[in-house]
């Protein structure tokens, strides 16, 4: 069914005749063709809407989890994607904002949803109010929408069914770390997993380091991971309870795993950690830090050594510290049901100690604690920075 969707847009784009009139006009006006997309002129509507016969309810319901992308550019108050009347996924267009890629998940067997704006997290707005569950969304047609349009040109539309629904959450919270996060993230997106079972949530307080830019490039290279970035507000930089907090509410795994930006992890270890979750909820899952040297860092962060290929060579080497095996922050997994019963301690302005806090709420409340075996991260060197830092690190 997607390798028949691929086809029949690219035989559109390629200007043939009956893959173009499976595209109607459902509202407003000014669609034409053109080699690299569908382009909307000005019409004097308030909204126009191309609507794709072949990509329906029926479809919808048969793919039952999957992304559809879309990249939007030129200049509008709104445009994206919808699946109906209030079932608008859509954000500003402007020479300003540069093109956007809009990724809209659904996945049916999980009964959520999300939607991202070059890989970062969209809330709910007014056109979106008829969504109320998955079921809203896949009777629904795809339409290419805008609101007030000047000139909007819709590009590289692709439709990718995941293989699993999502089980797990990662969650990382980044501030002045994006060196280390690139290195760290690549290793996220090469898991041994089925594509759409884990998610990656970034947490970024606008760091002023290029997070985002780096970010909305992975989440468009990798569209089978679903990759999420949340912007949270600067003041909460140093709050890793706060930023931990905020991520939990908007992910969609039945269980959360914690770790950091300087945090690498083999790509075997999603797959030892999913193994480990059908043992019961009331347990904290933990693993082994192993402690990089600043050489070792440097080669990774300079491109010399590539994280997914050496990972094993790298654990292997001897390190002058040594290791942690502890329920730290580093590596804290838990089911969600946890983390609604104790809410990461907020007390903390800073990245020290509130994952001590958690690991006592734990105890207090008779989790178990388990070392999985085989769990192993690399700590990547870097300057102490529990309490800040202006370097970008």
């Amino acid at each position: 069914m997607v390798p028949q969707l691929a086809r029949r847009w690219a035989d559109a784009m390629a200007g043939d005749g009956d893959a173009r009139a499976q595209w109607q006009v459902d509202e407003g006006g000014g669609w034409a063709w053109q080699p690299d997309g569908v382009v909307l002129e000005p019409s004097g509507c308030d909204w126009s809407g191309l609507g794709w016969r072949q990509c329906a309810a029926a479809t919808l319901t048969d793919l039952r989890n999957f992304v559809i992308e879309v990249t939007v550019s030129g200049t509008a108050d709104a445009a994206g994607l919808s699946l109906g009347p209030y079932k608008d996924f859509l954000v500003a267009v402007n020479p300003a904002t540069g093109p956007r890629r809009l990724q809209l998940e659904v996945d049916a067997p999980a009964r959520c949803w999300a939607f991202r704006a070059d890989g970062q997290v969209v809330g709910r707005n007014w056109w979106d109010s008829a969504v109320h569950t998955v079921e809203d969304l896949v009777n629904g047609m795809l339409t290419l929408k805008a609101h007030r349009p000047e000139r909007v040109l819709f590009q590289d539309l692709t439709v990718h069914r995941f293989e699993a629904s999502c089980r797990l959450s990662v969650v990382v919270a980044c501030y002045r770390f994006l060196q280390r996060l690139r290195v760290v993230l690549r290793n996220w997106c090469h898991q041994e997993l089925p594509s759409g079972s884990y998610e990656v949530i970034v947490i970024n307080p606008r760091s002023p380091d290029g997070t985002h830019e780096h970010l909305a490039a992975v989440a468009r290279s990798y569209p089978h991971v679903r990759i999420r970035e949340l912007v949270v507000q600067a003041d909460q930089a140093m709050n890793k309870g706060a930023m931990i907090n905020c991520a939990v509410e908007a992910s969609r795994g039945a269980w959360i795993w914690l770790t950091d930006a300087d945090c690498l992890f083999a790509p075997s270890s999603g797959a030892i950690v999913m193994d480990q979750l059908d043992g019961g909820r009331d347990r904290l899952l933990f693993g082994q830090r192993r402690y990089l040297t600043s050489s070792q860092t440097d080669d990774l962060l300079s491109g010399r050594l590539d994280g997914v290929r050496y990972f094993d060579t790298l654990s292997a080497n001897p390190s002058p510290r040594a290791p942690d095996h502890s329920p730290w922050g580093y590596t804290q997994i838990v089911h969600r049901s946890t983390l609604d019963r104790l809410r990461y301690s907020e007390e903390f302005n800073h990245f020290a100690h509130s994952d001590l806090a958690f690991v006592e709420d734990c105890r207090r409340i008779g989790l178990s604690f388990q070392p999985v075996d085989g769990l192993v991260c690399l700590h990547l060197h870097h300057p102490f920075a529990w309490y800040g830092t202006n370097l970008f690190l």
